[in-house]
């Protein structure tokens, strides 16, 4: 296992797929791939990341030699949690603040 590094969370797809497997614990891996969200290739390397760097565990399914089921391992589930944390606040932000900070917009 590979040290946590926190760019891997900056990465694309990285959250989506915490958060999709915090959701829908034993997803299957075909599943993840199948979801409409982002590129399957992409969420095929970012899947093997987390589970390189210890966030998600792969396990077999039930009997299916060919179904391999994902789930968030302790510390997977501490940093799901956190990510869901920060969306709430962040969804109860004023975004006008923002916009001021940017400047007014100017057509030309």
């Amino acid at each position: 296992m590979m040290p946590v590094d926190l760019s891997v969370l900056e990465r694309k797809s990285s959250l989506y797929i915490l958060l999709t497997i915090r959701n829908n614990p034993g997803l299957t891996k075909t599943q993840l791939m199948r979801l409409d969200e982002g590129n399957e290739r992409t969420k095929f390397v970012r899947m093997n990341e987390l589970i390189e760097c210890g966030l998600i565990s792969s396990r077999q399914g039930d009997g299916q030699w060919n179904s391999t089921k994902l789930y968030l391992t302790e510390e997977g589930q501490e940093v799901a949690e956190c990510i869901d944390r920060i969306s709430k606040v962040l969804s109860k932000m004023d975004p006008k603040p923002l916009e001021k900070a940017e400047g007014p917009e100017t057509s030309e």
